[in-house]
């Protein structure tokens, strides 16, 4: 299985740390400051199965760390954990739950930033058969990525705009075990696993405006669009879903991978609660994928 969804979900949370790390600095009233943020979300998405399509929402609970070194160097630490179940209508659940854990070093000079980042991730997928908890399948998946952003930002009255353009590797194990396969008369026909790799370019443009309450709180709402494109190894074939946004299942197909191009179009809000303390919430909209799947969380930004 190509886990386009890990990929698109890392995206979304580079998107999450990105609005932090960028916007805030432009609007910060204070030049030298440290973050911590923590941010509750929910992912929906669609599994194919084999007679089947399920929707699932894993729930998210993430904390994300960043440190001004200095008025041009800032590092940022996140954790990042995920969480669902969905049951088919032949009473098999499937448990879907993903840890993941990135660092970056940010460089702003004037306009313009440089940032390159680090991650790692383990997605567990569980399957049982209904109220029995028989579990059918396991599968884990061991993702690292490395990845950097070139960004530009500016500002015109209350206006503030931003552009950037990166590029993302990605290198995985796929480690899938059947239990209780009546076709399966030795472990080893039980067990298979697969290395692969892919690389992940996109762009974004982000626009937002800003409400000057008082000399130390704001109100910002924006928009930004984020377009990617996935280019992943041909030769190689894996078991995956065809849905776009896909995660394991009951049954695999299997089927030669190849490159992905979608969008993703955002909309997200912040108020200051006081000059440390802040509120956001953000909804993220999937473009050109096949079920436009819609995914929304909450920030709470501290600043010391």
């Amino acid at each position: 299985m190509f886990n386009k969804y890990i990929l698109k979900k890392y995206n979304i949370s580079n998107k999450i740390n990105k609005y932090f790390c960028v916007f805030f600095p432009m609007i910060s009233f204070s030049t030298y400051a440290n973050n911590i943020t923590f941010t509750n979300g929910k992912f929906d998405q669609v599994i194919a199965l084999e007679n089947d399509e399920l929707e699932i929402t894993p729930s998210e609970n993430s904390l994300y760390l960043s440190f001004d070194l200095t008025p041009q160097w800032s590092l940022g630490f996140s954790y990042q954990g995920w969480q669902g179940k969905a049951k088919a209508k032949n009473l098999d659940l499937l448990d879907l739950s993903s840890d993941s854990w990135s660092g970056n070093l940010s460089y702003y000079q004037d306009s313009w930033s440089f940032s390159t980042s680090v991650s790692h991730s383990e997605d567990t997928i569980n399957t049982y058969h209904g109220n029995q908890n028989q579990v059918l399948n396991l599968e884990v998946t061991n993702l690292t990525s490395l990845s950097g952003v070139i960004g530009y930002n500016w500002h015109h009255d209350n206006w503030l705009y931003d552009t950037s353009i990166g590029a993302q590797y990605s290198d995985w194990t796929i480690e899938n075990q059947r239990f209780n396969d009546p076709l399966a008369i030795d472990k080893e026909r039980n067990f298979s696993s697969n290395d692969d790799s892919g690389t992940n370019i996109f762009a974004s443009l982000s626009v937002a405006h800003i409400w000057q309450q008082s000399n130390q709180k704001s109100t910002v709402l924006g928009v930004m669009i984020l377009w990617n494109h996935s280019f992943a190894d041909t030769s190689t074939t894996l078991n995956h879903k065809q849905s776009t946004n896909s995660k394991g299942g009951k049954s695999f197909q299997t089927s030669n991978i190849g490159d992905d191009t979608y969008g993703q179009a955002i909309a997200f809000v912040s108020f200051d609660i006081t000059k440390a303390l802040s509120v956001s919430v953000d909804s993220t909209y999937e473009i050109a994928t096949e079920h436009n799947n819609v995914s929304y969380s909450a920030s709470l930004n501290y600043s010391f």
